[in-house]
C-alpha cells in the first residue's frame, strides 16, 4: 500500500495560516510551564493555529512530542493540540506513524472515538493533530480514585468502548493499546472515549525503547505488555481480535480493580498471558451476572478465532451507545422554548385574572377575605390586564400545536414532540440514550422517568388553563348547590395548585432518584473546571485581544487598583444588604405588631357588662367630702395597698405616708356561721343579728373586724376622687416608669379592709345600730365607685366591681331583716338588667382598622369604663403608629396626634393622669425604657432600628422595639 505524503493531507485539511508576521509577545504573555527555550517554537504553533485557535497551555509531554491546549474562540471550545516532537519530524518512519494517528482517527466519526478536527505542519515542517479536549479522568484514574465500577456502569463503559471499536474495525483499524489509561470518561456526557490510535504507546515508554518500536516491522511486538495478546507477545499478525483481548483485559480491571491473573512480579505477566486461565470473576465479585463473566471469558480466549468481534461485544453490552443522538430533534429546536414560554405568560395571567374573579365570587362581602381586598375599580383593572395576558399565552399555546403538527407532519411521532416539550432540564436526549448521570439506569427505568415527564408537563398546561376554565366549569356545574363556592374554588384556584404541586412531585421525584449521580456529575465537572486555571484562559485571550484591538484607543483596561475596586464593591453590595435586611426587617416589624395587635387588644365585653349591671348602685355611695383631696386618698389606697405586705418598694415608689402599727391579718377563730344554710358567713351574720348574736359569734366578728387600715378606708369611701399614682410615683420631669412597673391596688388587702368593714356592720346590727350598719356597707359600695370611676388600670375597676358584687348580699339581707323589702329588691341581682343577648352566629373578626377605630371610639367615649379607656391608652393606642410602616419611618401622622390631643382633655384631670399621658405621647417620638431581659435577638434589633432611626431622624423605631422586650 502506498501512502500518500503526510503534506498533502496537511495542506487539504489544515486551517488558512495567516501571512501576518507573528506579534511580539513578552515573556510574561507565555503560559508559566512553558522553558524559554521552548518559546520560538511556541510562537510558531500559535502562528500556525491563528486565527482559528488561541494557545492556552501546555498539557504535557512525551517522546513523540508534545500535548498542548488551546480554545476556538468561534465555537467557545477547548481543542487539544498534539505536536510531534522536531527530533522525530525529520524521521520518514516516525511521520508515518504519526500520519497513520491522524488517518486512523479522522476516519472514524463515532461518539466514543476522540474526534480529529484538523491536521497541519508549522513552518519548520513539523506535523501537528488538533483534536477533542476530554474533561475528565482517565479510566485508570478514576479505578485508582473511586476502586472498582458497579457493575451496570462497567457495562456500559465495555459496551462504548466495543463500540468504538467495531467502527475502528469496520475502517480497518485496530487500536493495538486498548487499556485503562487510554480510554477517557468524558465529565459532560458521561461517555467513555477512546484515545491514543498509534501513538500512545511510543508516548509512553522510555528512550531505548523507544528506538527498538519506532517503526513496525514484522515480528515485532507494539503495545502494553500487561495488555497484549498472546499473538501480540509472540509476535504473530495481530488482528482485530487482538483487541478484543485487550477488551476482556479492561473488564477485569474495571470490576475488581485488577488483571484476571494472579501474578507476583512483571515478569510473570508475558507467561501468565500465554499459557494461564482468567480466574472467574464469580469467585472475586459475588454481583456480576453469569452472562457478563461468559462474555470476558470468551474475549479472553487464547484462540483468537475463538473470541467475539466488537459488534457482537457491543450488541451483548449496549443500548443505543454507538448513535449520537442530536436533542432537541432538528427541526424542534424551538418548540420547548415557545411551550415554556406560552405556558409562563399563560399561567401569570390565568392566576391573576383567576385569583380576584375567584375571591369575590366564593366569599360573600361580610368575609375577612373580602374585606382585605382592594377596591373594585383596583380589581377590575387589575382582572383586564391578566386576562389580555391569558389571551397573549393562548396565542402561543396556539402557534405551539400549530408547530408541533408541522413537525407530525414532517416524520416526527407525537411522542418526540410532547418529550421536546416537556423536557424541563433540557437534557431528555440524554435520558434516551443513556448518557451522562443516565448511563447507570436500565432502560425500564428511562422509559418510566420519560413519560413521568410527559405528564408533568400536560399537569402545567391544565394548571395554566384551569383558573379560568375551571371556574366557568365550577360555576355552570354547582352554581345551584350549596356547596357551589366550594366546588368553585377547587375547580379553579386550588386546582391549578394542586396540579403544579403534582407536577412539581414528579420532578422531586426525579431530583431524589438521581441526587446522588448529579452530584457526582456536579463534582467531578468542578474539579474540572479547577484544574484549568482561569488566568490561562485569560491570557490567551488578552493576547489575541491586543492584536485585533491594536491602534484603538480603547483597550482592554488597567489591571491595577484591584484593591479599590474590591472595596467599592464590597461596600456597595454591603449597603445593598444592609438596605434590603432593614427593608425586611421593618415589613417583618410592623407586621408583626399589626398582628399582635389584632389578636391581643383586649376583649371587655364582659367587664363592661358587669359593670354596666351595678352602675344603679351608684345611688347609695355615700355624700363626698370636698375637704379630702385627692393626693390624700391617694395615700390612703396606697397605703392600704401596702398594708400587711414586706415586699420592696419598686423603683419609682414612694414609701406610704399612712403606717400600720398592728398586722392587718389577725388570728381568726372558727367560722360560726360555717353551718348555716345560704351563701357564707356575711349574708348569715346580718339573717342571724336581729334575732341575737352567739358569744362565738361576736367573738369571730370581732377578729374579722380587727384590721388597722379601716380609718384610711373610710377617708378613701369619702373621698371625691383618687389619685394614688400621684401620690405614691416619685415625680420626674425627663422620664416615668414603664407602665406595668406602676403601683396598682392589690385585691386582697382592699378586700380585707371590705371585710373588716362588714363585720363592723354585722355587729352593729346585732347591736339594734341598723343604721351604722348600713353606713359601713355603702362606705365598701362608696370606695368600689370610686376604684371604678377613678382607676387607671382595669384591675382597679375589676376590685371595685368585685367589692359592690360581695356587700349587695350582706345589704340585701338587712333591707329584708329591717323590713324595707323595696330598697332590697333594688340590690338584688334579680333586679340588675338583663345582659345584651349574644348572635347565634359568631361574630366576625375585626380588622385591624377596624379595631384601630374601636380602641379610638372607646378611648374618646366617657361613657366607657375610665380603667378601660386608659389600658387601651397604654397597651393599644401608645403602640399604633408601630403597625403603620409609614408611621414607623415619618413618624406619628396627624390622625394619631389630632386623637392624642383629644384623648388628653378629655382624661387628664389629676397629676396621675398627667404622668400616665406624658408615657404615651412619648412613646409616639422618642424611645422608651425597656425594663425586660433582652437577648441577642432584641439587641440586634435594636442596633438596626437605631441606625434606621439615625437615617430617618425618626426615633419611633427604638420605641416600639420595647414592646418585644
Amino acid at each position: 500500500m502506498v501512502r500518500p505524503p503526510l503534506s498533502g493531507v496537511i495542506r487539504n485539511m489544515s486551517p488558512k495560516i495567516s501571512d501576518q508576521p507573528p506579534p511580539r509577545l513578552s515573556a510574561s504573555a507565555f503560559p508559566a510551564d512553558v522553558d524559554p527555550a521552548e518559546k520560538d517554537f511556541f510562537r510558531l504553533l500559535e502562528k500556525a493555529l491563528a486565527p482559528s485557535f488561541t494557545l492556552v497551555k501546555r498539557l504535557g509531554a512525551g517522546g513523540m512530542g508534545a500535548v498542548y491546549l488551546a480554545r476556538d474562540p468561534v465555537l467557545k471550545r477547548l481543542v487539544a493540540v498534539k505536536v510531534m516532537a522536531p527530533i522525530l519530524a525529520a524521521d520518514p518512519d516516525a511521520r508515518a506513524r504519526f500520519e497513520r494517528e491522524a488517518q486512523a482517527v479522522a476516519s472514524i466519526s463515532h461518539p466514543n472515538v476522540v474526534s480529529v478536527y484538523s491536521v497541519g505542519e508549522l513552518e519548520n515542517g513539523v506535523p501537528y493533530l488538533v483534536m477533542q479536549y476530554v474533561e475528565g479522568r482517565s479510566m485508570s484514574d478514576r479505578i485508582k480514585e473511586n476502586g472498582s465500577l458497579d457493575v451496570r456502569t462497567a457495562k456500559r463503559v465495555l459496551g462504548e468502548v466495543a463500540s468504538a471499536l467495531a467502527a475502528a474495525h469496520r475502517k480497518g483499524i485496530i487500536h493495538r493499546d486498548i487499556k485503562p489509561a487510554n480510554i477517557l470518561c468524558d465529565d459532560e456526557t458521561g461517555r467513555a472515549l477512546v484515545s491514543d490510535f498509534g501513538i500512545a504507546a511510543v508516548l509512553d515508554r522510555g528512550e531505548a525503547e523507544r528506538e527498538a518500536v519506532r517503526i513496525t516491522h514484522t515480528g515485532m511486538a507494539i503495545g502494553t505488555p500487561a495488555y497484549m495478546s498472546p499473538e501480540q507477545l509472540l509476535a504473530e499478525p495481530v488482528t482485530e481480535k487482538t483487541d478484543i483481548y485487550s477488551l476482556g483485559l479492561l473488564g477485569y480491571e474495571l470490576l475488581i480493580g485488577e488483571g484476571p491473573y494472579q501474578i507476583s512480579s512483571p515478569r510473570e505477566v508475558m507467561a501468565a498471558h500465554l499459557r494461564d486461565t482468567p480466574r472467574p470473576l464469580s469467585a472475586v465479585r459475588a454481583d456480576v451476572d453469569p452472562e457478563l463473566e461468559r462474555l470476558l471469558e470468551s474475549c479472553l480466549a487464547k484462540d483468537p478465532l475463538k473470541r467475539p468481534s466488537a459488534s457482537e461485544v457491543e450488541g451483548r453490552l449496549t443500548h443505543g451507545a454507538s448513535v449520537l443522538l442530536e436533542w432537541p430533534p432538528p427541526g424542534l429546536e424551538q418548540l420547548r422554548a415557545t411551550l415554556r414560554t406560552s405556558l409562563s405568560i399563560l399561567s401569570l395571567g390565568a392566576l391573576a385574572a383567576g385569583i380576584p374573579i375567584v375571591l369575590v365570587s366564593v366569599f360573600d362581602r361580610e368575609s375577612v377575605v373580602r374585606q382585605s381586598l382592594p377596591p373594585t375599580l383596583f380589581l377590575l383593572a387589575v382582572t383586564g390586564v391578566a386576562l389580555i395576558t391569558f389571551c397573549a399565552g393562548l396565542a402561543g399555546l396556539g402557534r405551539f400545536f400549530r408547530d408541533a403538527r408541522k413537525a407530525v407532519a414532517s416524520g416526527y411521532g407525537w411522542g418526540t414532540v410532547a418529550e421536546v416539550a416537556a423536557d424541563v432540564r433540557g437534557d431528555t436526549g440524554l435520558l434516551i440514550a443513556g448518557g451522562r448521570e443516565y448511563a447507570e439506569l436500565p432502560p425500564a427505568t428511562r422509559s418510566a422517568m420519560r413519560r413521568n415527564r410527559m405528564v408533568a408537563g400536560v399537569l402545567r398546561v391544565i394548571a395554566g388553563l384551569a383558573p379560568i376554565l375551571g371556574y366557568f366549569v365550577g360555576v355552570a356545574a354547582a352554581a345551584r348547590s350549596p356547596n357551589g363556592p366550594t366546588i368553585v374554588l377547587w375547580s379553579s384556584i386550588l386546582l391549578s395548585l394542586t396540579l403544579l404541586a403534582a407536577a412539581r412531585a414528579i420532578a422531586w421525584q426525579e431530583d431524589r432518584t438521581m441526587r446522588e449521580a448529579r452530584q457526582r456529575l456536579r463534582t467531578a465537572s468542578a474539579a474540572s473546571t479547577r484544574s484549568l486555571a482561569l488566568d490561562q484562559l485569560a491570557q490567551a485571550w488578552t493576547t489575541a485581544f491586543e492584536q485585533v484591538s491594536s491602534g484603538q484607543p480603547l483597550g482592554a483596561g488597567t489591571r491595577r487598583h484591584g484593591r479599590i475596586v474590591r472595596g467599592a464593591a464590597v461596600g456597595f453590595l454591603s449597603l445593598a444588604a444592609i438596605t434590603g435586611i432593614g427593608i425586611y426587617f421593618l415589613m417583618t416589624f410592623t407586621t408583626l405588631i399589626a398582628v399582635a395587635g389584632e389578636s391581643n387588644v383586649p376583649r371587655f365585653s364582659n367587664t363592661t357588662s358587669k359593670i354596666k349591671r351595678i352602675q344603679r348602685l351608684s345611688t347609695l355611695r355615700l355624700r363626698a367630702d370636698s375637704s379630702i383631696s385627692p393626693l390624700r386618698a391617694g395615700q390612703a389606697l396606697h397605703a392600704i395597698t401596702r398594708n400587711g405586705t414586706s415586699g420592696p418598694l419598686g423603683p419609682w415608689e414612694k414609701a406610704p405616708a399612712i403606717t400600720f402599727d398592728q398586722p392587718s391579718v389577725p388570728v381568726v377563730p372558727p367560722d360560726p356561721f360555717a353551718t348555716a344554710l345560704g351563701g357564707g358567713w356575711m349574708r348569715e351574720a346580718f339573717l342571724q343579728a336581729p334575732r341575737g348574736l352567739t358569744l362565738a359569734q361576736r367573738r369571730f366578728l370581732r377578729a374579722q373586724a380587727e384590721n388597722a387600715a379601716l380609718p384610711e378606708f373610710r377617708i378613701l369611701a369619702r373621698a371625691p376622687a383618687v389619685d394614688m399614682i400621684g401620690a405614691s410615683v416619685i415625680a420626674r420631669p425627663d422620664s416615668s416608669p414603664p407602665w406595668f412597673q406602676f403601683p396598682i391596688p392589690k385585691f386582697s388587702p382592699l378586700r380585707n379592709a371590705a371585710t373588716a368593714n362588714v363585720a363592723l356592720a354585722a355587729l352593729d346590727f346585732g347591736e339594734g345600730r341598723a343604721d351604722d350598719a348600713e353606713r359601713r356597707l355603702r362606705e365598701v359600695i362608696s370606695v368600689g365607685f370610686l376604684l371604678i370611676e377613678d382607676g387607671h388600670f382595669l384591675i382597679e375597676n375589676l376590685i371595685g366591681a368585685a367589692m359592690i358584687s360581695n356587700v349587695r348580699t350582706p345589704l340585701n339581707a338587712l333591707y329584708q331583716a329591717t323590713g324595707r323589702t323595696r330598697e332590697a329588691r333594688f340590690v338584688s341581682a334579680e333586679s340588675d338588667p338583663a345582659p345584651p343577648t349574644v348572635d347565634a352566629e359568631p361574630a366576625r373578626r375585626p380588622r385591624l382598622s377596624e379595631i384601630d377605630r374601636e380602641v379610638r371610639r372607646i378611648v374618646l367615649d366617657t361613657m366607657e369604663i375610665p380603667g378601660l379607656r386608659w389600658e387601651l391608652l397604654l397597651n393599644a393606642f401608645s403602640w399604633q403608629p408601630c403597625t403603620d410602616l409609614h408611621q414607623v419611618v415619618f413618624g406619628a401622622d396627624s390622625l394619631h396626634r389630632v386623637t392624642l390631643a383629644e384623648a388628653r382633655r378629655r382624661l387628664v384631670r389629676t397629676s396621675s393622669d398627667s404622668i400616665l399621658f406624658a408615657m404615651v405621647e412619648r412613646a409616639s417620638s422618642h424611645p422608651a425604657t425597656s425594663q425586660g431581659a433582652r437577648g441577642r435577638a432584641i439587641r440586634v434589633s435594636q442596633s438596626i432600628a437605631r441606625a434606621a432611626s439615625a437615617v430617618t431622624g425618626n426615633r419611633l423605631m427604638v420605641s416600639c422595639l420595647s414592646l418585644f422586650d
